[in-house]
């Protein structure tokens, strides 16, 4: 019986030691994978969220952190990149999105809904401009500030066979985007619906 205690006083000590090992294991693997965040997703472009408010909607307000002011040419730059969001994988998205969108990013993939339709985003088939024309400005003016607004650029998206694109022609599917420019990266940090 003495040898069946030891033997098993040296097993727990053995597990305790794998239980440390383990543990150190997985604190480096969270470092790793915080360092690969912090390669892949610099801060100087994904900044956190500025603010999470109550609006309804689980994504945030973007950082005003490096934030651009949208000029003219901006759907020339915008569509190409807003074409490819919901397309290819999560992390493609995680790269066009401002960290105030992630959290509905990560909904919406964990959901299988995507990868959604490839569409070629065109002047034609979008009306853009200053998100203060937007029909959201009062929200985004009321919840994320005056200046995120005032910073932002918004996309709204007809449906499929509506050219040109007309806000009155089918409401209800018109997807509507907010974009910020981060130091020359366009980055979507809202959408509706």
């Amino acid at each position: 019986i003495q040898s069946d205690s030891v033997r098993l006083a040296e097993l727990r000590a053995h597990i305790r030691q794998l239980q440390d090992e383990l543990s150190r294991s997985a604190a480096r693997l969270a470092s790793l994978k915080v360092r690969k965040a912090e390669l892949t997703f610099p801060p100087s472009i994904y900044p956190t969220a500025a603010s999470f408010p109550a609006w309804g909607n689980p994504g945030g307000c973007p950082s005003p952190d490096g934030l651009e002011q949208p000029e003219a040419g901006a759907p020339a730059q915008i569509l190409p990149h807003l074409s490819r969001l919901g397309t290819e994988s999560f992390d493609t998205d995680l790269s066009l999105a401002d960290r105030a969108y992630w959290p509905i990013l990560q909904t919406t993939w964990s959901s299988g809904e995507l990868p959604g339709r490839v569409r070629t985003l065109t002047p034609e088939g979008v009306v853009s401009g200053p998100a203060a024309e937007s029909p959201y400005a009062g929200l985004v003016r009321g919840n994320c500030g005056r200046r995120t607004l005032d910073l932002s650029w918004w996309v709204a998206v007809c449906p499929v066979g509506t050219r040109p694109c007309s806000l009155r022609d089918a409401p209800a599917l018109t997807e509507h985007f907010l974009l910020v420019d981060r130091r020359g990266s366009w980055l979507v940090w809202f959408a509706y619906p």
